[in-house]
């Protein structure tokens, strides 16, 4: 019985890890002109040598806790560990900031590099069973 358990539960759509090395990830609130919050957003970024700033690779909005990098005990890193659907995303940097905006910098990001030429995260691989 609990063998056939395991089966149905390891069968029902399964998480898989990617982890990524970012140079940046910036937690970013986005206020209106009244002063309310409309969305908080990760932004990730990695350093340009050509450009020598900082380019958006990927956003997403912060849906959970979990999306929020935390420092790793003991070092200068950070990591957050999130669900981007059927992927764990593991995400490591060594900078981390918060900003308060009534501006989108990720939007704002895409007149210096469109999204088309932004780097991206690892896509979802097909298992092969």
């Amino acid at each position: 019985m609990i063998s056939i358990l395991l089966l149905l539960l390891g069968s029902l759509h399964p998480a898989y890890p990617y982890a990524h090395t970012v140079d940046k990830m910036e937690l970013n609130h986005y206020y209106d002109d009244d002063g309310q919050l409309v969305f908080s957003q990760m932004i990730y970024y990695d350093w340009s040598r050509q450009d020598n700033r900082f380019h958006v690779i990927a956003w997403r909005l912060c849906k959970s806790r979990e999306m929020i990098p935390l420092r790793i005990q003991g070092t200068t890193n950070y990591r957050a560990i999130w669900r981007d659907g059927d992927i764990i995303r593991h995400t490591y940097t060594t900078i981390y900031v918060e900003t308060w905006t009534q501006h989108d910098p990720e939007i704002k990001e895409r007149t210096v590099l469109p999204k088309e030429y932004r780097k991206g995260f690892i896509k979802r691989r097909e298992r092969k069973d």
